[in-house]
């Protein structure tokens, strides 16, 4: 992946020594010798195969990506995949942010290139009220950007910007969030969204589909002039 090196992002994505290696998961000389000798097959081949006969499943590697149904299949499973994800992730990646605070994406790298970066003043609106009622409570700043395209954040609302270590870890740390502000439409937010279900606030042009079934409250889309919802400031208190 060139585009986050040739923007100088602090994580290049490159992956390497993210995971660690058990017995579950297949690596090293094992993982190059099913991809060269096994069948690939998409994620609808997959559940094509499951459904006439589960003998097909013999030498196959299953692809899985994209988008697809977005979260749908495993919409109710947020606890057991970041469980998951917690036990094979290296521990020395995590960021040591285990204090209560408010986790604020700042999209910008690709999303900047390709013009979907969130407003400023989505982000503007919603600090100034939450300073006006909670003037010490920590805001944490996570971001692919450079110091100069967040300064503002923690010169103006007293913010602290988490130093990535990896985009995983990122993720992770957003999701342990009290409340969490996303990007519009960044599958970054969404995952820490997903994995923390803590109350969330969305840009109105956020089209990526809802994920809290049972408490929709919680997950509200806001314009650059509405008012924070109260049922999400109380969730603060």
């Amino acid at each position: 992946k060139f585009g986050p090196i040739i923007r100088r992002e602090s994580d290049y994505r490159t992956y390497i020594n993210l995971f660690t290696h058990n017995n579950s998961y297949i690596s090293g000389y094992k993982k190059i010798y099913y991809r060269m000798f096994f069948k690939n097959k998409s994620e609808k081949e997959l559940y094509n195969i499951y459904i006439n006969s589960k003998d097909n499943f013999k030498n196959v590697i299953f692809n899985i990506e994209g988008l697809g149904n977005y979260f749908k299949p495993i919409l109710k499973s947020n606890n057991l995949i970041f469980s998951e994800l917690k036990s094979i992730l290296s521990d020395y990646r995590f960021n040591n942010v285990n204090d209560n605070y408010i986790g604020v994406h700042l999209r910008y790298g690709d999303f900047i290139t390709t013009n979907q970066n969130t407003e400023h003043d989505f982000y503007v609106n919603i600090l100034k009220q939450i300073r006006s009622k909670f003037s010490n409570y920590p805001i944490r700043i996570f971001s692919d950007g450079n110091y100069k395209e967040f300064k503002w954040a923690i010169e103006d609302y007293n913010a602290y910007h988490v130093k990535s270590k990896s985009a995983l870890s990122d993720i992770l740390d957003m999701s342990r969030s009290n409340l969490l502000i996303g990007t519009a439409n960044s599958t970054y937010s969404a995952w820490a969204s997903f994995l923390g279900r803590m109350p969330v606030l969305w840009p109105e042009e956020h089209k990526l589909a809802y994920l809290y079934y049972d408490k929709p409250s919680l997950e509200r889309k806001i314009s650059n002039k509405d008012t924070i919802p109260s049922i999400i400031l109380d969730s603060l208190l």
